[in-house]
């Protein structure tokens, strides 16, 4: 018996070390630097953190700035809750502030992901699935390509995976061991603290695990008690600093979520405009239902799709055809209940708060046991000789393999033009060698504010926000635009003057462009005085005009990308 616990011993540490290896391969040939919003944000409030100026941020959100306070020394950050920022701040001293550390970062809890996928395995069915599971979890492309993204979501991931354990532990020993169980109720009710430290949306998945517990066993009550209050006592400290700061207990800053990326209130302008200019937030999904349903059904959209490629051509099928079998595990069948419980609300809760569909991950290790349950019990029920088993099961871990190898042979298969835009801005951003006394503004802050220490505002979208923000002392001076203005909408004058050189020329000289433009085309006099007269009532159309009068475009670096724009007001 020893000699063959030994044995599967070392092939699970076989398996976790080619796992690791593949890891290792497919990091060193993609990493080309940080290009994820998420990531440069989370590693800027890390860089903070390591340099002692506690949990701030230089990314400045003009809607933020109304939760502001004189005494503060810093910005406080209120739009991300702490625990991933600090785990990244621990890295940085341990190793250093680069982008190399915010990937070691995520590979550490993916890794422990792929343990505890491994565990969950082993605990619902038997070592084999778990096995199984772990490699087609971790050795998956699109896995990896979160992992390697330096977001929150492998963090959240390990906690999720570790709370189906203790579920999957208490569903065990709550009929004949019932106070032994309590361990897992305790330590379920700490794992959803720490999914709420690490993304405050994740705070939906104590519903449907508090009603596992109110459901299940004979203290059901008292295992019910002692998972709410325990967890609320965790998250309480959090959320009385939410509450106090911005008025949203759970949520803070990120409550106002709700209204981005909706047709009145598209991409990030909630976070671009000043609090005077927004709708109220508690009547915005009344007021504007229409809009909110909307965003609901294509961000959900979004999310399954995400969730099924993740998944991958391996798990999905296996995942999917098993939905309605009823596994002789009855541990595995009160997870498998849990699970279905907690994605309507997750699905809901990424999609009314625009959350990166990459939160998904969460759902991947449970997925990947059922799968991978399910697809032994059809090789068992099949009777197969053992050397065409094992060749089938050959056959579907060289299917998960086949997209990562292909990705760490051809590196670059991803949205090569957008990480290029980012790369390209990052560099332009590290030769400014901003200080951080600097204030600059900026359509992409998240990049400035990782690749300088300089506080970095996001381009504001009204002449009244360009005020507001004059009078906290937040004076506009100098504006980078990158390729990120080509998202923004058509009719703001961001993307009129990063898209088009002319518009530049005007907000400078306006007489001598307009001069050029007629030489240029063969306008006559009396069209190029008609020009002059409808200009300024054109510019005007724009929300924002007015304060951007004395701008001119920064004389053009040599090295200067040439879609990076740097404009400067002019003393004269």
């Amino acid at each position: 018996m020893d000699k063959i616990k030994w044995g599967v011993v070392l092939r699970v540490t076989a398996v976790l070390m080619l796992i690791g290896a593949i890891a290792g391969l497919f990091h060193i040939r993609c990493f080309n630097g940080l290009t994820t919003r998420d990531a440069m944000d989370l590693g800027q409030i890390a860089a903070n953190i390591s340099e002692g100026r506690g949990f701030s941020t230089r990314m400045i959100r003009p809607m933020n700035m109304a939760f502001a306070s004189p005494s503060d020394v810093y910005l406080p950050e209120l739009n991300r809750p702490p625990l991933y920022p600090y785990a990244l701040a621990g890295m940085f001293r341990f190793k250093a502030v680069s982008a190399q550390s915010v990937i070691r970062t995520s590979l550490v809890f993916y890794f422990l992901t792929v343990l505890a996928t491994f565990l969950l395995g082993a605990k619902l069915f038997d070592w084999k699935t778990g096995l199984l599971a772990s490699f087609l979890f971790g050795a998956s492309a699109p896995i990896l390509q979160v992992a390697t993204a330096g977001n929150e979501w492998t963090m959240a991931c390990l906690w999720f995976t570790l709370m189906l354990i203790c579920v999957a532990g208490h569903h065990k020993l709550v009929e004949h061991s019932p106070w032994r169980a309590l361990v897992y109720t305790v330590l379920a009710a700490v794992l959803t603290g720490a999914l709420y430290m690490t993304s405050h949306v994740l705070w939906i998945i104590m519903l449907p695990v508090a009603i596992y517990f109110g459901i299940t066993g004979h203290k059901r009550v008292l295992n019910l008690s002692i998972y709410v209050v325990l967890a609320a006592l965790l998250m309480c400290p959090w959320a009385v600093r939410n509450v106090m700061r911005t008025g949203c207990p759970l949520l803070g800053a990120t409550a106002w979520d709700a209204m981005a990326n909706t047709s009145t209130l598209p991409g990030d302008m909630v976070y671009r405009t000043t609090m005077n200019g927004l709708p109220r937030l508690a009547v915005y999904p009344i007021e504007h239902f229409p809009d909110i349903a909307e965003k609901l059904l294509d961000q959900s959209n979004i999310d399954i799709q995400r969730l099924a490629m993740l998944l991958g051509v391996a798990i999905l099928p296996f995942a999917l055809v098993s939905v309605l079998y009823r596994f002789k595990s009855h541990s595995a069948n009160a997870v498998r209940g849990l699970c279905y419980g907690v994605v309507p609300g997750l699905l809901l809760s990424l999609a009314v708060f625009s959350v990166n569909s990459d939160a998904m991950i969460v759902l991947a290790p449970f997925a990947s046991v059922i799968a991978s349950a399910y697809f032994i019990l059809l090789l068992n029920a099949k009777k197969l000789h053992p050397v065409y088993a094992k060749g089938i099961t050959l056959c579907l871990v060289l299917l998960t393999l086949l997209p990562t190898v292909t990705t760490i042979i051809w590196p670059g298969t991803g949205d090569i033009t957008d990480n290029a835009n980012i790369l390209a801005a990052g560099s332009f951003f590290d030769r400014l060698r901003a200080t951080p006394d600097t204030l600059l503004f900026t359509d992409a802050p998240w990049t400035a504010a990782w690749h300088t220490r300089a506080s970095c505002a996001w381009v504001p979208v009204r002449d009244e926000d360009v005020e507001a923000l004059d009078s906290l002392g937040l004076r506009m001076q100098a504006v980078v635009l990158t390729p990120e203005s080509e998202k923004l909408p058509a009719n703001e004058i961001w993307y009129a003057l990063h898209t088009t050189p002319w518009w530049r020329d005007y907000l400078s000289s306006p007489n001598k462009s307009v001069e050029q433009l007629a030489a240029t085309i063969g306008l006559t006099s009396e069209q190029a005085k008609l020009i002059k007269k409808n200009m300024p009532r054109l510019k005007r159309s724009f929300k924002l005009s007015e304060t951007l009068a004395g701008f001119k475009s920064r004389p053009t670096d040599p090295i200067q990308p040439d879609k990076i724009q740097f404009l400067i007001r002019s003393e004269n």
